[in-house]
């Protein structure tokens, strides 16, 4: 897949009950100053504060994000890094780590469930729209019909959607902000477009392979 000379790859790391790795990622477009050096690591600061925001700044009506995720998820840290256009490797990296960045739930779901978060560009078409799969909830996601509780989608909707906008408020050096975008690039067709809207629907994703990496005990019974 070749990524634009322009973006940098962004990628949020949690760990998950039973010590599975979460990650969420994100193309970022720039628009402003030069990628790399200290510009890369003014990124991943402000992309680590903003997900803090993400995780305990409630919205208008709505409770907060972290009380949502289970005390079991904790997030770890930020990495950007942008892509050599030649080689389409990591060339330059930066990181930032949480001090906190945990969830406040004492109860917690499955780990293979995960609420998928569609990210629209307003354009037609899957290579115009991408997804986050978000995991580490608690029980109080869950409705007794086995579905996503409906207060908790759009919370965490609008949390994320505010997200998605503070990344153009980072400020790199000197500069003004509206200098990052994140956009959906598109594999097949070498485009990006600006993300504009995100849906979560009330219906659980599984993520099978976070199950395959917990230690399973078992318990028979003869069958004589």
């Amino acid at each position: 897949m070749a990524i634009p000379p322009d973006f940098v790859r962004a990628s949020l790391t949690a760990s998950l009950q039973g010590g599975e790795q979460m990650v969420h990622g994100l193309f970022i477009k720039n628009v402003g100053a030069p990628i790399g050096g200290s510009n890369l690591q003014t990124l991943a600061d402000g992309l680590r504060d903003r997900w803090n925001d993400f995780l305990y700044l409630a919205n208008p009506g709505f409770g907060v994000v972290a009380a949502r995720l289970s005390n079991t998820t904790k997030y770890q840290k930020v990495t950007v890094y942008k892509i050599d256009p030649l080689l389409q490797k990591a060339s330059d990296l930066a990181e930032a780590a949480f001090a906190d960045g945990a969830g406040t739930q004492p109860s917690t779901n499955p780990t293979e469930l995960a609420l998928c978060a569609t990210l629209l560009t307003g354009a037609p078409g899957r290579s115009a729209r991408g997804r986050m799969y978000l995991g580490g909830f608690g029980a109080n996601t869950i409705t007794n019909d086995g579905r996503v509780n409906v207060t908790a989608a759009q919370e965490i909707s609008n949390s994320l959607a505010r997200f998605l906008r503070s990344v153009r408020d980072i400020a790199v050096g000197a500069g003004e902000p509206d200098q990052w975008e994140p956009q959906i690039v598109s594999g097949t067709r070498t485009t990006a477009r600006k993300i504009t809207q995100v849906s979560i629907g009330d219906v659980w994703d599984v993520q099978r392979r976070r199950r395959n990496k917990l230690v399973e005990t078992r318990f028979q019974a003869a069958v004589n």
